[in-house]
């Protein structure tokens, strides 16, 4: 398969030459608003993705479809500001994701990094959070999680342990809810916490997947 010539170069550095050519997919973005997307959906087009999963508000789901079409996988982001209200943010999650899938979301994305959990004093594996994952499962959605984060943030930025626990701590939170949870499908972004290419300024976006 021939490499495709760039689409859309104005005002960026021009694409590296790649060593594969077949289509390429972003598994994780971030995206809410329709005219921010198509600069997003151009850039990307000159990389060579031509599918982005693309996480959003459920309110903002459908317009983007209309707009993107089939070239968008869009994935719910779980609303973690209604935490101070257990039964109030399971209903309202549980709601967002049924009107998500009914739009056309594939996955719905959490985010426990360990500054969130220290902050927020929730975790993954929180009650709170059992009907969204049942509602999941019932839904084949998998639950796309950043979860613990590169070892080297532990030696510099999560280096307090009294706040912060250890890596290994964060991951006994999602080994709870794979127990938990048989059929529920869960991914870890950026490589599960592991991506040894991270720096403090940029993240991957590579996933892998911690069950099926």
């Amino acid at each position: 398969m021939p490499l495709e010539p760039p689409l859309f170069t104005e005002g960026l550095s021009t694409p590296p030459i790649r060593r594969y050519c077949g289509p390429i997919i972003d598994a994780h973005t971030h995206l809410d608003d329709v005219e921010d997307a198509r600069l997003l959906f151009r850039v990307a087009a000159d990389f060579g993705i031509r599918v982005i999963c693309g996480a959003a508000r459920p309110a903002a789901i459908p317009a983007l479809r209309r707009e993107f079409g089939p070239a968008l996988r869009p994935i719910v982001r779980i609303d973690q500001g209604l935490l101070g209200d257990a039964a109030r943010f399971a209903r309202e999650n549980v709601r967002a994701i049924r009107e998500g899938r009914a739009a056309g979301a594939v996955a719905a994305k959490f985010w426990f990094s360990p500054k969130f959990v220290a902050d927020a004093g929730f975790r993954f594996d929180a009650p709170a959070l059992r009907p969204v994952f049942e509602t999941l499962a019932e839904l084949g959605m998998p639950a796309l999680v950043h979860i613990a984060d590169p070892d080297c943030w532990f030696a510099d930025r999560y280096a307090d342990r009294s706040r912060f626990g250890t890596k290994a701590g964060h991951y006994e939170q999602l080994q709870n809810v794979l127990a938990e949870f048989p059929a529920l499908k869960v991914q870890g972004a950026h490589f599960g916490g592991h991506g040894s290419t991270w720096t403090t300024s940029a993240a991957c976006s590579i996933h892998i997947r911690i069950t099926a």
